[in-house]
């Protein structure tokens, strides 16, 4: 029961009560010497944390005092539970999330109106329902659909990514959804909308129409049938949507906005059609392929090179959706030397050079990067000036990773941030590995 002090020839402590220890440390942060609060503390071999706390239960005094000392020795959780106390919710909820408590964490934030820190809280502790709705709540589609497809609500993840513009994930998640399930017609309407979105717009119609074959016009089918009406006239098959318009207002009984193009289009007849797209190649039966798949171009090349190869196909897809697609002519330089870093480039075709700018002398030559090498990480690991500049030799296509996106997905997975260091760590000792050769 005691504390270790200072150092001597042999690994015993000194032995003392937690009695003593405790009645030092409260006169030590009476006499405000924190500092020294801290050492004894943190050498204690017993906890006497809670000892100190329960002493400070009615003294908001020495729960500051004590705060302020679990804080600087790293002893988060307790410093957090004092700090809650002491209605600073907002150090609480940082101290909570510095001890992985990650529940916690996420609730005080989400109290304190922190929505999308709450958000990247309760996705790391995995309650991805409730991350989806609060990254929902802050306009972060994208992230709110992931964490809904996580949480295995296929419809909602399939809703955000369509209107995220993830279309191929979209259709792909609505597509699961079961022909009994209450978002069923929703779902099929949204693969519809996506399809003419994507240049299928007659894959979008024969969809609608296949669902509709032998389904009357009922409240629940109301939307589709409109939505079938509205694209079939949009393609410029006036009598089928003439037909549609005039079975909805069988149905209805009054719709000012269906008579109006109903009578428009028995006036004026055939119109030059707004949905223009190629019809996709039927088979020779007539039937079509309702579901579809889509393909990530470029997957496989970025899950071969070294830096990724760690990453589980999950996180891989993850790392995926950051990527843009950049383009660079020779001479165009994709990172300038000096500046505060922004992005990452992984090189998918061309030729860059590192290069070294020093006065008005000619640059010097540092490296030549190839397809599958990268550049520019250490712009998503800190802040600081870039130590070169990085020039297109020939015509070059990058995956470019922003530093705000890369910094959002290590937040929120922290697997994928010890995975994707990891590969940093590998081809950075490799490349440094390789300069001392040609050096020596």
């Amino acid at each position: 029961m005691g504390c270790n002090r200072g150092v001597s020839s042999t690994p015993e402590p000194t032995i003392r009560s937690i009695a003593t220890v405790v009645k030092t440390l409260k006169g030590m942060l009476a006499d405000n010497r924190i500092a020294e609060a801290v050492s004894l503390y943190s050498q204690c071999h017993d906890d006497v944390g809670w000892r100190m706390m329960n002493e400070a239960r009615s003294d908001e005094g020495l729960q500051r005092q004590c705060a302020m000392m679990f804080d600087r020795a790293r002893d988060y959780k307790k410093a957090a539970l004092l700090w809650g106390n002491l209605d600073d919710e907002r150090r609480a909820a940082e101290l909570y999330e510095r001890a992985c408590d990650y529940f916690m964490a996420g609730e005080i934030y989400a109290r304190i109106g922190q929505a999308e820190r709450a958000a990247v809280m309760y996705e790391k502790y995995g309650s991805y329902q409730i991350a989806g709705d609060l990254y929902a709540e802050t306009g972060n589609k994208g992230r709110a659909a992931l964490n809904y497809e996580r949480a295995g609500q296929p419809f909602l993840a399939g809703k955000l990514y369509y209107e995220a513009g993830q279309f191929q994930r979209a259709i792909e998640l609505l597509q699961r959804i079961e022909d009994n399930a209450q978002e069923y017609f929703s779902a099929v309407e949204l693969i519809a909308l996506t399809l003419v979105k994507t240049g299928a717009a007659m894959r979008g119609i024969r969809r609608l129409q296949s669902v509709l074959e032998e389904l009357p016009i009922e409240r629940n089918t109301l939307t589709l049938y409109r939505r079938l009406a509205e694209l079939t006239d949009q393609w410029g098959d006036v009598e089928e949507a003439k037909g549609l318009y005039r079975d909805i207002l069988a149905f209805e009984g009054e719709n000012r906005a269906v008579q109006a193009r109903l009578e428009q289009l028995e006036e004026s007849g055939a119109e030059a059609p707004t949905l223009t797209w190629e019809e996709p190649t039927v088979s020779g039966s007539g039937d079509i392929e309702h579901h579809v798949v889509g393909l990530l171009q470029d997957f496989d090349f970025l899950r071969d090179i070294p830096l990724l190869e760690e990453l589980s196909l999950e996180e891989m897809r993850a790392f995926f959706s950051l990527c843009h697609v950049a383009r660079f002519r020779p001479g165009r330089v994709l990172i300038e030397q000096g500046e505060p870093g922004r992005s990452m480039h992984i090189l998918r075709s061309g030729e860059v050079m590192v290069q070294r700018v020093v006065g008005q002398g000619d640059p010097i030559a540092l490296a030549r990067l190839s397809p599958g090498d990268f550049v520019g990480e250490m712009a998503l690991v800190d802040d600081a000036p870039t130590s070169a500049q990085v020039v297109a030799t020939a015509e070059t296509i990058t995956f470019e990773i922003h530093k705000s996106d890369f910094e959002q997905l290590l937040l929120a997975d922290d697997h994928i941030a010890l995975r994707v260091y990891h590969g940093f760590v590998k081809t950075l000792t490799a490349r440094l590995r390789k300069t001392t050769e040609q050096v020596s």
